[in-house]
């Protein structure tokens, strides 16, 4: 539990500092399936398909929509890009190590981000 919180915290700080959305929730043991890294996973396509409509090449479109996907990310969980606190913040809002009763409403706006019928 001690190493998987450690590397949790890694992803989260890596993420936000580097723009690699796609590394919230990654750990030796498999990617999690926490509200964050669902988010950053769905913003990142959804962004990236976006770029390439509007024809930016492969690696144009891949860095501005990392750049995107962690900005609203940060902008939606209220999360800090302040250094030291911001893997902190992740965890607690991102990945449900929060045991304060703002959970169930920040659950509420993530799930709300996702289309009701995501394949039409």
């Amino acid at each position: 539990m001690r190493r998987e919180t450690e590397e949790l915290k890694w992803s989260v700080e890596v993420g936000i500092a580097k723009k690699l959305p796609e590394v919230f929730g990654v750990t030796r043991s498999g990617i999690c399936g926490n509200p964050l890294t669902q988010m950053a996973s769905y913003y990142l396509t959804e962004e990236f398909k976006n770029q390439i409509k509007n024809g930016a090449n492969l690696i144009d479109s891949i860095t501005e929509a990392r750049n995107r996907t962690v900005s609203r990310i940060t902008k939606d969980m209220n999360i800090t890009t302040r250094k030291g606190m911001r893997e902190l913040q992740g965890l607690k809002k991102g990945m449900f190590h929060d045991d304060t009763p703002e959970e169930l409403r920040i659950l509420k706006k993530v799930i709300m981000k996702f289309p009701q019928d995501p394949w039409h």
